[in-house]
């Protein structure tokens, strides 16, 4: 079966993301009607199971991780219900706090 690029999701990683999966960048084939960046991080985490403590805290998005879609924070959106395309850029990464 050949996978069309335009079923394909790309995900950027930065910071823990990145050291966990040992990558800048990942592929995720999704044939959905129209996908959501939940369904992104679930496929995510099918492959990387060690990140869904990263990911979640007690079901619910971690505060500290960041989801930038094409520039903006899928808070300002729909949060994990914010659907994507295999055009948008989507990178993870965590927040760093201090003082």
């Amino acid at each position: 079966m050949t996978v069309s690029t335009q079923d394909l999701y790309t995900a950027r990683y930065f910071g823990p993301f990145r050291i966990a999966t040992e990558l800048k960048q990942e592929q995720f084939d999704m044939e959905l009607n129209e996908p959501t960046i939940r369904d992104l991080i679930d496929n995510i985490i099918q492959k990387h199971p060690e990140l869904e403590s990263s990911f979640f805290v007690n079901g619910k998005l971690n505060n500290n991780v960041n989801i930038v879609i094409n520039g903006e924070d899928v808070r300002s959106k729909q949060e994990l219900s914010t659907k994507i395309s295999p055009h948008d850029r989507i990178t993870f990464f965590k927040g760093v706090g201090g003082g």
